[in-house]
Formats: structure tokens, C-alpha cells, sequence
């Protein structure tokens, strides 16, 4: 069993610990839409879907990580994993967790899909906690 989320978020640490503009994820739908919303929130410049061709044909995702023009620093500081695969973490839509005040943002997974934690709190849905960002 892999890892994929686990394997996303280190692969865009990594880039931006070396300060690359781009990285190359596989395409996975929970992937995708983890994307989607960490673009949505201003993470993340934009992301683009890549169809690579070799003996079959593989899809990526191509996520442009967002740095401050002037001071060059990332727009992600830090991202912690919360749920991994050997301990899951649930909770329910009262005790979600603030990070640094609403500056931070956690990804929940729930039954009504992936969604920050703003989101399930306005709808009062729990799930699981995937990763803090901030």
C-alpha cells in the first residue's frame, strides 16, 4: 500500500526547500483536489494537468509553487501531517483545531469530500484530518 498524499506533500517540501518553481505529482483524484483547494486558499500558484507518454500513458500534475517576488520566500512555511496510515485522526467539527489563529489552514476529509477545515466547521461536518498548512 502507498502513500500518496504522504509522498505529495514531501515532494512539495522539498521543492521548495531547494526553490523550484515547478514539481511534477502522479495524478491521483484526492491529489487533484487537495490541490485544487490549496490553490484556492493561495498556497499555490496554479497547477496544470501533464500526460506523459512512455510505454503507456501516465498523468501528472504540474503544481507552480508561489514565492513572494520581493523577499523570494514561499507562501508555504511549514506542513505537517496530521493522519498518516499507521494512526488516523478524527474528529468532529467542534473540536477542529485552529492553526496559528485562522492564519493556517487544515485539510479535512470528509463524507461531503475534501475541504479546509473553515468549510467543515460552516457545515458541521467532521472527518478526518489530513494535513496543517500554513
Amino acid at each position: 500500500m502507498t502513500d500518496n498524499l504522504g509522498k505529495m506533500l514531501n515532494k512539495i517540501k522539498n521543492a521548495i526547500l531547494v526553490k523550484h518553481e515547478a514539481v511534477l505529482i502522479p495524478y491521483t483524484l484526492n491529489n487533484f483536489l487537495i490541490l485544487r483547494i490549496l490553490e484556492q486558499e493561495g498556497f499555490l500558484d496554479s497547477i496544470n494537468i501533464v500526460c506523459k507518454k512512455k510505454k503507456r500513458e501516465y498523468k501528472y500534475i504540474k503544481v507552480y509553487l508561489k514565492y513572494n517576488e520581493q523577499t523570494s520566500k514561499s507562501f508555504i512555511r511549514n506542513i505537517c501531517r496530521l493522519s498518516k496510515p499507521s494512526l488516523r485522526v478524527y474528529t468532529n467539527s467542534k473540536k477542529i483545531p485552529r492553526i496559528l489563529n485562522g492564519l493556517g489552514i487544515i485539510i479535512v476529509s470528509t463524507s461531503k469530500g475534501v475541504m479546509t477545515s473553515k468549510d467543515a466547521y460552516s457545515n458541521n461536518i467532521g472527518g478526518e484530518l489530513l494535513f496543517s498548512i500554513w
